[in-house]
């Protein structure tokens, strides 16, 4: 089987770094035309507190908030993006936020893979 000549893989991500910037997330989500989001954290950064202004910000947008889902284990697992992703498309999520580490980032992009692609992870 011979190699494509040519292949181009395009994939705009948004990363945002810094003190005070949990206050804009929800003027962001209105800049993205966000419509509907989804928080998705751990039992500890929520229990930390660290998810209240992100959440305030988005609940003072036009943006609605549907869940803040806080049971993403260590070293998440394919049936979390698939619970994610089936409150997702249940509730027209079209943005995903992620706060929390590595577990938390990876199980967002296998749900938004789900959600905008579809098929199985697997």
């Amino acid at each position: 089987m011979a190699l494509n000549e040519y292949y181009e893989f395009y994939h705009p991500t948004k990363v945002m770094f810094g003190q005070g910037l949990t206050e804009d997330v929800g003027a962001e989500a209105e800049a993205l035309g966000a419509t509907s989001a989804m928080i998705l954290t751990d039992k500890g950064v929520l229990g930390a507190g660290l998810v209240d202004a992100i959440k305030a910000s988005i609940e003072n947008s036009n943006v609605d908030l549907i869940q803040v889902f806080s049971d993403v284990p260590v070293n998440s697992e394919v049936d979390v993006c698939r619970k994610v992703a089936e409150i997702g498309k249940a509730n027209l999520v079209d943005l995903l936020i992620s706060v929390g580490g590595g577990s938390v980032i990876d199980t967002a992009k296998g749900a938004n893979i789900l959600l905008g692609v579809g098929g199985d992870l697997m």
